[in-house]
């Protein structure tokens, strides 16, 4: 078997086909030709440098940490629906998970006391650079006066909620948008539309602070 001349032949072999982004995994050579690959998730692993072997080790590895990524995400929405679920028990709301797959809602709210039903959409974080939450530009349609948005941000030692409602969300996230497409890049270039968005404490066209009153105000929705 040929021994691997370059590293990056073996990872855009396996990139090429989607199997995995570069971002998720590192690789580099040793002097004895033996190719380390590491992964926040998993401890640093030494792996033979025959191409076959290789190539193969590289399969399971990824098949591994896509596995760690897919079960990360869903642990993390999990567990903020679930935080979300305990504020609103404890505040003598009658709260609970809508079925899986359900359109827009991962939380459903009734009163006691007649008050409107309402919907919440949980988004939840671990880390990241801007302190943000992922959304995307179907959030700047949902507009419903009884849909909220709860972030829940687990970085902190103690998680933390903040609540939104949907129709100011949406127009957020559009004026954020529809500044940084008007903003030119760094380079002097024009940003080319996306369907990505942030939800972050420092959104384009927002004061500093301006989630701050929204921490934990779960009189949004109690009052809606």
């Amino acid at each position: 078997m040929p021994q691997i001349e370059s590293i990056g032949y073996a990872l855009s072999s396996l990139w090429g086909n989607k199997r995995i982004s570069p971002r998720f995994l590192g690789a580099k050579r040793t002097n004895s030709s033996i190719l380390v690959f590491e992964h926040d998730a998993i401890p640093t692993a030494t792996y033979t440098h025959d191409f076959f072997h290789a190539r193969h080790t590289l399969r399971y590895l990824i098949l591994g940490i896509q596995l760690i990524h897919k079960t990360h995400r869903l642990t993390g929405n999990t567990a903020g629906e679930h935080l979300v679920l305990s504020r609103l028990l404890s505040r003598g709301v009658l709260a609970a998970q809508a079925p899986r797959g359900a359109r827009k809602a991962d939380i459903l709210v009734n009163f006691l006391d007649g008050g409107t039903p309402a919907l919440i959409q949980v988004k939840s974080r671990q880390s990241g650079g801007d302190g943000g939450w992922h959304m995307a530009e179907k959030h700047e349609t949902q507009v419903d006066e009884d849909l909220f948005f709860c972030f829940v941000d687990f970085e902190p030692t103690y998680p933390t909620v903040h609540v939104l409602p949907a129709p100011f969300v949406a127009a957020t996230l559009k004026q954020d948008h529809e500044i940084w497409l008007d903003t030119p890049g760094r380079k002097g270039q024009a940003h080319n539309p996306t369907n990505m968005r942030r939800l972050r404490p420092n959104m384009n066209g927002k004061e500093p602070g301006w989630l701050d009153e929204y921490l934990e105000n779960w009189n949004l929705i109690l009052n809606s």
